[in-house]
Order: structure tokens, then sequence, then C-alpha cells
């Protein structure tokens, strides 16, 4: 929209590149990146069509229209996943992915109707909750949900090397979850 803060995917690579050059890889970085594109409403004029040839308009989002919906949410994933590759790529060309720690996260699901609503924030369920963590190290592995606030403290104990499976299995942990 305009006015809006949403960057293309190109855009942000582009400006992942500037920025990572010239940084003193000696020392600890921590560069968080946003990609924006699985938002509503899901394709911006300049979103490469990767695996639809036409993503839905605007106008036309709705529960008849639910299948050009989810191919051109899936595009917009594709962009994003493309997104991150360039972006391991450049950590690559620099030498510094293998000390690196990439964590990958959503903020939330997204309902395209298959709830019976659009969008995301309604409801306490597992499409609203169940989210994607990736994290690059070998032999991480979460035995119950973690919750956003938390990644801050794994990320911290990952780069210290403080990292302790055991802390993390706890099932029956509780996470704050909000609907607002």
């Amino acid at each position: 929209e305009p006015g809006s803060l949403r960057l293309s995917e190109e855009r942000i690579v582009r400006q992942f590149t500037a920025r990572t050059t010239g940084l003193d890889w000696g020392s600890p970085q921590f560069i968080y990146v946003n990609l924006q594109a699985a938002h509503f409403p899901y394709s911006h004029p300049t979103m490469p069509l990767l695996t639809v040839n036409q993503p839905i308009q605007r106008s036309e989002i709705n529960k008849e229209n639910q299948a050009h919906l989810e191919a051109t949410y899936w595009n917009a994933i594709t962009v994003a996943d493309q997104a991150v590759g360039a972006m391991l790529k450049r950590l690559m060309t620099l030498g510094v992915l293998n000390n690196t720690i990439v964590v990958i996260v959503s903020d939330h699901g997204e309902s395209l109707f298959d709830d019976g609503f659009l969008g995301h924030g309604h409801a306490l369920n597992e499409i609203q909750t169940r989210i994607p963590l990736i994290i690059d190290q070998p032999g991480i592995e979460m035995h119950h949900a973690i919750g956003l606030v938390d990644i801050a403290e794994l990320l911290v104990r990952l780069a210290t090397g403080r990292y302790e499976d055991s802390e993390f299995r706890d099932l029956n942990q509780p996470q704050l979850q909000y609907v607002g």
C-alpha cells in the first residue's frame, strides 16, 4: 500500500549485500532480516512470478477464489525462500557462513480461508500458532513449543556456546499466546 513499510525481497537482499560489505567479521555481528512476502495481499507489482502465472488481484481475494489465493501465497513463500538463499550465498561468498548461526522463524501463521477467516491474529489454532523454527546448527532439537520471547535466549546461548539441550526439553513449559 502507498506509505507502507513493505519492502521487496530484491531490495532487502540488495541492502543485505551492501551492509555486509566491510563488516568486521572478526567481531560478533547480529543481523535481523524481516521478509514480508507472505503478508496480505501476498504479492506486489515487482514480485517475481516463480510458481504462478498471475497473482490474485486484491479485489478478487475471497473464499470462492481460495485456490488462486493459496497459489499466490505459495509464490510469495517461494520468493522469500529465494531471498534467504541469496543471503546465505552471500555469507558463503564472504567466507563467514560456517561461523554464523542462522535462525529462521515466522511471527505467526496465516489463515487463507481454511478455517473460515483470512489473515492472522484472530484465533489460537494450529494454522495461527504452528510456525517454522529452523536453526542451522546440528543437534539442536526443540521438543516443545518455543515462544518468540524464548528466541533471544536461545540465540545468546547458541552464540556463546552455552546451549544445553536439557533446558529446552520441558514439554509442559507454558507459552503466552495473545489474540488482540
